[in-house]
């Protein structure tokens, strides 16, 4: 095997030979007795692979995590607030988090609620224009607009009746209804816009304004680097900006460098011809070889952190599901968990990683999750469960052993996974398989992970995965189904709906008690367990990898909530 991946990498280094950054030539020298002439120094590039391409900067393409590219967000701009070295947020374009205290939250008596935002000052963009209330008010414009694309990212925006910029520095959001998380808007959650640059064209045809350059080759934000070349597809080239608000980058350049197969992003990171692996580029199964290769050689560190709740998502849309009898009889998808050892597949999928299991959406460092508690962990393997339980619904083991439904028909479970994790949906397969049933899998290009339509139109069965804590919530919310109607872009992908569980939510917003969340979380968590609307499988670990002399994310990494907060220390980066 080694043999033929040192192979790969010599062709992969062949073909990406004329794209390395090439050193300016040392001097060829001085007279003699002339002082020495030292040699200008190199600029300090980074190369960063993902496995997907920057689709762009609106609102409606920061939406996924899959790829990579999330992670790296906040190279190019910033939110309100970020991810805190020990959890929660902490404030980046905003001075301070709104509080009761010093009444920057009120509570109105009609039920509403007001934060006010006070703004840093000095914050410039990409441009130089000062960063003002007056372009966070025109981004929630963009974001609530129906006649443009939303992203998931949009669930919270939402939510917000008004804002208003009584002076530049000061932005006051009216919310419909009391909100707990009104306080942890992030870059994800409302991505900032210019509005010097953006207003003429956003009262304009709303057809017309997502093709906006801004959003592509003339993008403009408030990140540590700038863009000098969308790349049209291929590399994207951000240089350092000098005036970002919390110093100075260390680094001259960030490249970011689209490669869609896994095994040759492997191979150029072998090779050094990319410095960093983004999470969610490689299998886990890559990742860890390298971790192994690397502790041997010394040539570099693999980084993890806490994951997201992992499980296989049903198709709930009788119109788009091939086997709709799943979606309407919970004993058929009890039936296709307990047919899964998930001890063992997290193993092979995370070997030698501690187990945080994945009997709750609730992550393990969450002190609200013994209140919780394990609301899954009734699903262990059992085959012999597991065909008693498909059988009540009436598929049942044919004469040669296959499993079969009332119109004594074969059944055949579609699969879909993304290039990410071929590995685990076999896994799963296999074990369908032993009990009976056939299975079709079908993996999804990279590119296809960032279409949402197509993300929400998978046949049955999606290898998935969405957040932990509260955030998991929204995508089981039904008033938030993704459809044609808003582009397919909401959060609830696969169309499932249950009202106890939309009141359970939307008490859950309105709470700031620890406690009462944490009852509530688990009211939330029992509904799913009972109801089944996805099967869980596991808590991932993300991982990225990172070559010396590369200086960057070491000391934030872990610490990372969102995935739009990996890079936000990036003007700390540096190569040594």
């Amino acid at each position: 095997m080694r043999s033929a991946r040192n192979a790969t990498v010599a062709v992969v280094l062949v073909t990406l030979a004329g794209c390395s950054p090439v050193a300016p030539a040392a001097p060829v020298g001085s007279a003699p007795g002339s002082a020495a002439v030292s040699a200008p120094a190199s600029p300090k590039i980074v190369t960063i692979a993902t496995l997907v391409r920057i689709p762009g900067f609106g609102p409606w393409d920061v939406g996924t995590t899959q790829g990579g590219w999330a992670a790296l967000a906040e190279l190019a701009s910033t939110g309100l607030v970020a991810d805190a070295p020990k959890g929660g947020p902490e404030p980046r374009l905003a001075v301070k988090l709104p509080s009761f205290d010093d009444g920057s939250i009120v509570l109105l008596p009609d039920g509403r609620m007001q934060t006010v935002w006070h703004l840093r000052s000095g914050v410039r963009w990409h441009d130089g224009a000062p960063f003002t209330a007056e372009d966070l008010a025109l981004s929630v414009q963009m974001y609530q607009h129906p006649d443009l694309p939303k992203g998931n990212t949009a669930t919270v925006v939402a939510r917000v009746e008004r804002i208003e910029a009584p002076d530049p520095l000061t932005a006051v959001v009216t919310w419909k209804a009391v909100f707990a998380g009104a306080v942890s808007i992030d870059l994800r959650t409302l991505w900032p816009y210019p509005a010097h640059l953006l207003t003429d064209a956003f009262q304009g045809d709303k057809q017309v304004f997502p093709a906006h350059p801004y959003f592509t080759t003339d993008y403009v934000g408030l990140g540590p680097f700038r863009l000098a070349n969308f790349g049209q597809g291929e590399s994207q080239v951000f240089e350092r900006f000098d005036d970002y608000y919390l110093g100075r980058p260390k680094i001259d350049r960030v490249i970011i460098r689209p490669i869609g197969d896994a095994n040759i992003l492997y191979a150029n990171l072998q090779a050094g011809t990319v410095d960093v692996a983004s999470e969610q580029t490689m299998p886990h199964s890559l990742f860890l070889q390298i971790r192994d290769e690397w502790k041997s050689n010394g040539e570099g560190i693999v980084l993890q952190r806490q994951g997201i709740w992992r499980y296989l998502m049903v198709q709930h849309r009788a119109e788009i599901a091939r086997l709709p009898e799943v979606a309407r009889d919970v004993r058929l998808r009890r039936g296709l968990l307990l047919a899964i050892d998930r001890d063992a597949l997290r193993e092979s999928v995370l070997p030698g990683v501690p187990n945080t299991g994945a009997e709750s959406f609730m992550a393990p460092s969450d002190p609200r999750a013994a209140i919780v508690g394990q609301p899954f962990a009734g699903f262990k393997y059992d085959p012999g469960r597991a065909l008693a339980d498909l059988a009540d619904s009436g598929w049942r083991s044919g004469a040669d052993g296959r499993i079969v439904n009332a119109a004594m028909e074969r059944v055949e479970i579609p699969l879909r996974t993304s290039v990410q994790y071929p590995h685990e949906a076999s896994i799963v397969a296999d074990y369908w398989r032993r009990i009976g049933l056939d299975v079709s899998e079908e993996i999804t290009s990279a590119a296809l992970t960032q279409n949402n339509e197509h993300k929400a139109k998978f046949p049955m069965i999606d290898v998935s995965g969405r957040g932990f804590n509260e955030a998991v919530l929204q995508y089981f919310d039904s008033r938030l189904v993704a459809g044609p109607e808003n582009r397919w872009g909401a959060a609830n992908v696969p169309g499932y709906a249950n009202s106890d569980f939309d009141r359970v939510v939307d008490r859950l917003a309105r709470s700031f008690d620890g406690q009462e969340q944490g009852q509530l979380l688990r009211q939330a968590a029992e509904i799913l367990a009972m109801d089944l609307p996805v099967l869980p499988t596991y808590f991932a670990v993300w991982m990225t990898a990172v070559r010396n002399p590369v200086q960057a994310l070491h000391e934030d990494y872990a610490a990372t909530v969102q995935s739009s907060g990996v890079a936000r220390n990036a003007h700390l980066w540096d190569r040594v």
